[in-house]
């Protein structure tokens, strides 16, 4: 990591940067922070998109680094982050949620937001209405993408308040979610999330991914489904409600 850093600090007219670490079980929260503090020099850099997922040395820290250096990219359009767990699922929590969502907030030019922490199993609905709060005060969103799949401590309301929290924004054209095999989302919540949704009349994508979770049945879908009728710029959807 830290010949890699060294050599990203030679490219000082980068636009975009794009590393992906999956399964490099050797990375730590010291060479997080190394390349972090690189990212510092591209103020111009509107794109960035880095995958971690199942690096078990990262922790809360590492992300806090990744989030003091997203600070100060003020020209950032587009940011993916991979956090996904493989090993060590309780080394990213709610803290580290709320550092990295924080750290966007004054990001005015972010256009689409793409977070994967699946089977982070310690990040629970606060961490979701923390990033939530900060998402809606970016009214320059086109797509938002969120996935805490198998992430156990997340229910219901944790849902119902990700989506309610967030403003008609005027451009947003798509939202993916991604909550399978949370277990504790239920038929009864799922009214509120079709209400809910009823708000981004400017949809064109939707992408549900609620699969894995038996407490899900017909009567969900079906209020889930009344939400869906009223939007009329719907181009693409896409629900999962797989039992297997």
């Amino acid at each position: 990591m830290k010949f890699l850093s060294e050599g990203l600090k030679k490219l000082t007219s980068l636009k975009a940067i794009s590393l992906n670490f999956l399964g490099c079980l050797e990375i730590t929260d010291e060479g997080v922070k190394n390349l972090s503090q690189v990212f510092k020099r591209f103020p111009s850099l509107n794109t960035i998109n880095l995958c971690f997922c199942g690096c078990k040395e990262v922790t809360d820290k590492g992300l806090k680094s990744i989030s003091e250096a997203l600070k100060r990219l003020n020209s950032l359009k587009k940011i993916r982050l991979d956090i996904s767990r493989v090993h060590n699922k309780r080394k990213i929590t709610d803290e580290g949620l709320r550092n990295l969502s924080r750290s966007v907030k004054n990001l005015t030019s972010l256009q689409k937001i793409d977070l994967h922490f699946a089977s982070c199993e310690k990040i629970t609905n606060e961490g979701l209405k923390n990033t939530s709060e900060v998402l809606k005060q970016l009214h320059s969103l086109h797509a938002i993408s969120m996935n805490f799949s198998a992430c156990k401590k997340i229910t219901s309301q944790g849902l119902i308040n990700l989506v309610q929290d967030l403003p008609g924004f005027k451009f947003l054209q798509a939202i993916n979610l991604n909550f399978s095999a949370c277990s504790d989302i239920n038929d009864r919540e799922l009214s509120k999330l079709s209400e809910n949704l009823k708000k981004f009349t400017s949809l064109q994508t939707i992408n549900l991914n609620l699969s894995l979770i038996s407490t899900i049945t017909a009567r969900g879908l079906k209020n889930l489904n009344a939400g869906l009728v009223g939007l009329s710029y719907l181009q693409i959807i896409n629900l999962n409600f797989s039992k297997y």
